[in-house]
């Protein structure tokens, strides 16, 4: 099945040669998880990151439907 990613950030390193913008198609096995679509890219499962299936929050343990998309940003710091 095929899920869509957006990288942001530091991950956009992680993206496939020729990725347009900060976005990619991955195909995975039906029935994966949101954790083995990062594992397709390499990006690493213990690096900190926030998780967004479908516009709202998501974990790695997400499963994962034909045409999600998954967004992954860095972790946000600042405050004043």
């Amino acid at each position: 099945m095929k899920v869509h990613i957006k990288l942001f950030g530091a991950f956009r390193s992680f993206l496939p040669l020729g990725a347009a913008g900060p976005m990619c198609t991955v195909d995975v096995e039906d029935g994966a998880l949101l954790r083995d679509v990062l594992r397709v890219l390499s990006v690493p499962e213990e690096e900190p990151k926030t998780l967004v299936h479908n516009r709202r929050a998501g974990t790695l343990n997400q499963p994962l439907q034909e045409g999600d998309v998954v967004a992954v940003f860095p972790p946000v710091s600042g405050g004043g």
